[in-house]
């Protein structure tokens, strides 16, 4: 009988130790699933709406080279895709400037400053330009 209980206390250890790793797991499971999920369908929105907002701008910026600049679509084409490539590559010198001299706050302070200072400068030049 004494072995018996011991048994019992045996695997009702394997059991209760089973049980809480099997526990654990699900939760790590259920967690990186769940970042897996919420992470890709954000990267992946963002991606597509980055590409989206591109594509119209890039469709909105030939046709005012052509009728307001007049000029030939070979030639607008070609600017579209030299301001592509320039809008393309400045993210790796920025990255490069911020992580060598600048750093991460600073260089976020003066983008974003600046991205205001766009924004709020666009609207005035229109402005000024209606009254001439």
């Amino acid at each position: 009988m004494e072995g018996y209980a011991f048994y019992f206390r045996y695997d009702q250890f394997f059991f209760s130790f089973f049980t809480k790793v099997r526990t654990i797991t699900h939760d790590l499971v259920v967690f990186v699933f769940f970042n897996l999920v919420f992470w890709g369908f954000n990267v992946a929105g963002n991606e597509t709406f980055e590409r989206l907002a591109a594509f119209g701008l890039f469709a909105n910026f030939m046709v005012y080279l052509t009728r307001e600049f007049h000029l030939d679509q070979v030639y607008a084409s070609n600017i579209l895709n030299l301001w592509s490539g320039v809008t393309n590559f400045f993210p790796l010198i920025g990255a490069f400037i911020s992580d060598a001299y600048v750093g991460r706050f600073r260089t976020i302070a003066f983008c974003s400053f600046s991205t205001l200072l766009v924004l709020f400068s666009l609207p005035l030049s229109m402005f000024c330009l209606h009254f001439e």
